[in-house]
């Protein structure tokens, strides 16, 4: 899409001929290179004959004493920008850049969406375009749109470049893996947690690596054929379709019934309709390519993805136990707030209003020594004692069970405690100010026989 940074400014970006955005990029980034150690853009989906925006990417200023100067006026100054602006919550910038002079073809360049030219939009503004009048005068009113992002570090400007290179590649590789528990995000290859996905997705994500080698090499893709030049679609499908992951015929159902987005997500059935590159992959490539043969790790489960994530050097032998703990964690924690709604539910069946009873579960099944609880050595203790276990260990039916008996002793056993605590806090408190009445009693004498003295003294 791009361009549209701007136009709440009134500003015109229209989209450029790839013969101006090649030439205002390479101007771009040798000006930014004295300034940035490190200075790329993402590599163009194949196909492209227009371009709505430049998309920069930079780290690492050269000079220290600039560090507090990587602002918008200080790239603005940099770059010649007419204006700037900042997207909230992130590193990137937005510059109006002037359009360049030399660009003779302008007239004809399409303005983003609107189905017009820049030429008619002149004409519609009653900007007649004029032989004799100079070149600059007519393009000050147009600008270039160039989004910059600055990089904390070298590793995050490598993923960004590789993530957002090719358009929409790695959507379309997302769709083969996605039911692996395998996704791409802007901060790395990530595996789902099934058991909390269906509640967070963005909790039920563990990063798995974010080196693209190691990415590409996991997924089955060649490593160096993702750099070099697609030329159409189809080629660039071809190798998306490499993926070790991807299964033609698990598409059969997109090809022959009118169901072709019950196995997509939400976000890529907008994502069909909106753009062109993965709607091709989703209508066209895929239906003509169900008969292919399927990828050599397609049959695989999610748990078989983790264990072999974890058998690979780079990406280290303690995912799977980080995998698992992370798991764990939050079934456990899920399973205990589901629990104790349980409980709710019950003490409310039996009209409690919960109070001394929810209290006194809490006090009795969480804790392992607390005060007015059944002796160990007597049966309600050895049967506390075992709920206590059952609880740490997750098996909450058994808990429930002993709840349903037991939930009026321990409300009652809650509410004598209580009272306990109440009546120790008034006699501390009689005591604390019968101790401020004598020290206070005390300084008054003291006082009387100071000024008794005085008196006689006088």
């Amino acid at each position: 899409m791009g361009g549209r940074a701007f136009l709440a400014n009134g500003l015109c970006t229209p989209r450029m001929t790839t013969n101006v955005y090649q030439q205002v990029l390479q101007n771009v980034e040798t000006k930014l290179r004295n300034h940035f150690t490190f200075v790329g853009h993402p590599t163009e989906a194949p196909g492209k004959t227009t371009h709505g925006d430049l998309d920069i990417v930079v780290c690492q200023l050269k000079t220290k004493s600039q560090e507090n100067g990587a602002s918008g006026d200080f790239l603005a100054r940099i770059l010649g920008a007419y204006t700037w602006k900042r997207t909230p919550g992130n590193s990137e910038f937005h510059f109006a850049l002037p359009w360049p002079e030399w660009d003779f073809d302008l007239d004809q360049c399409p303005v983003r969406d609107l189905e017009t030219t820049v030429q008619d939009l002149r004409i519609s503004n009653n900007i007649q375009p004029d032989p004799t009048r100079p070149n600059a005068q007519i393009r000050k009113q147009i600008y270039i749109q160039a989004d910059i992002r600055i990089c904390p570090t070298h590793q995050v400007f490598q993923w960004h470049l590789f993530h957002h290179s090719h358009g929409d590649f790695w959507a379309i590789v997302g769709s083969s893996i996605r039911r692996f528990g395998l996704t791409i995000t802007n901060e790395g290859l990530m595996v789902r947690i099934p058991e909390i996905e269906p509640h967070n997705r963005t909790a039920a994500r563990i990063k798995v690596t974010d080196d693209p080698t190691t990415v590409r090499q996991f997924l089955g893709l060649d490593v160096d054929r993702f750099w070099k030049h697609f030329t159409d679609y189809n080629d660039i499908m071809d190798y998306a379709a490499t993926c070790r992951f991807h299964d033609p015929a698990h598409w059969t159902d997109k090809a022959e019934t009118d169901r072709k987005y019950d196995m997509m997500d939400g976000r890529e059935a907008r994502r069909v309709a909106k753009r062109d590159m993965f709607a091709y992959w989703i209508q066209s490539y895929l239906p003509a390519h169900v008969d292919d043969k399927p990828g050599p790790s397609s049959h695989m489960s999610r748990e078989d993805v983790v264990l072999e994530a974890s058998r690979i050097p780079v990406i280290g032998r303690d995912f799977s136990a980080r995998f698992q703990a992370k798991r764990e964690e939050w079934v456990t924690k899920h399973g205990r707030d589901n629990f104790w709604v349980n409980v709710r539910e019950l003490l409310k069946a039996n009209n409690c209003a919960g109070g001394y009873a929810i209290k006194g579960l809490k006090r009795e099944i969480t804790s392992e020594e607390t005060p007015l609880t059944p002796s160990p050595s007597s049966d309600e203790g050895r049967a506390l004692a075992f709920v206590r276990a059952a609880y740490q260990n997750h098996m909450f039916a058994i808990v429930l069970d002993w709840i349903s008996k037991n939930w009026e002793a321990v409300g009652q056993r809650q509410e004598a405690l209580d009272r306990e605590i109440s009546r120790q806090k008034m006699r501390a408190k009689r005591e604390r100010m019968a101790q401020e009445n004598i020290s206070s009693h005390s300084d008054a004498q003291q006082t009387m026989v100071v000024e008794v003295m005085t008196v006689h003294l006088e």
